[in-house]
């Protein structure tokens, strides 16, 4: 367990702490754009594989009995987290790290316009459909970071972009929202999804029911009710 805590700091420590601050641009201008990104990524990856693997190896403390039927939330939270992760990321996104020629155009396209974190809300509503179905210590820890990072870094990364490009992200902002369909809900932003996204959409739940059928070779355990 205490693996698995130190493994879950060292996930927060670039997200939460070296990107919003100005350890970011300091690191930066030290050692580059270029090899900064490739540290901060392999340091995350690092720091997500040792994460797994301590999660596997963590011994089962319980914490709370999910009620009859809650677990079964994930069939409907995971598929729309596949949903918006693909669609995340076969758009091109504004907000993502180097994508400075995207931000300075403003545009909200596609799933952008729904919302402009859709990345970060999949990983949302996986971490809490895993949130709800384990009760145990060890699933808290895991998934309560995945959760804690993805809710705090929206906010954290608007600041950052509203700092880098100014103009760029306040267009943005003022056709998106952080919230799913806040901006279409208030006039702000008009429906840009299309027969592409749609496509998308599809390969995100073939995605999903890939993964949902191996989900017991893969990690010991099936989510379908029994």
């Amino acid at each position: 367990m205490t693996s698995l805590v130190l493994a879950c700091l060292l996930f927060l420590l670039p997200h939460l702490v070296i990107t919003p601050t100005a350890a970011r641009p300091a690191l930066m201008n030290a050692m580059g754009e270029r090899i900064y990104l490739v540290l901060y990524s392999a340091l995350s990856l690092g720091a997500l594989v040792w994460m797994s693997i301590a999660y596997g190896d963590a011994p089962y403390v319980h914490v709370w009995t999910p009620p009859p039927g809650l677990p079964h939330l994930s069939l409907i939270l995971v598929p729309i987290a596949f949903v918006l992760m693909v669609l995340a990321v076969a758009t091109p996104n504004p907000t993502s790290v180097g994508a400075r020629k995207v931000l300075e155009k403003g545009e909200a396209r596609g799933i952008f316009g729904i919302t402009r974190h859709p990345l970060m809300w999949a990983f949302i509503l996986w971490a809490v459909a895993h949130l709800l179905a384990n009760g145990d210590l060890a699933s808290i820890l895991l998934f309560g970071t995945i959760f804690i990072t993805a809710a705090v870094g929206m906010v954290l990364q608007d600041k950052r972009k509203s700092r880098e490009a100014p103009e760029g992200f306040g267009r943005l902002k003022a056709h998106s929202s952080i919230i799913p369909f806040a901006a279409l809900v208030s006039g702000r932003a008009k429906p840009a999804l299309g027969w592409a996204d749609a496509a998308k959409a599809a390969a995100g739940l073939v995605l999903f029911a890939v993964l949902l059928m191996s989900h017991r070779w893969l990690f010991g355990v099936s989510p379908l009710p029994m």
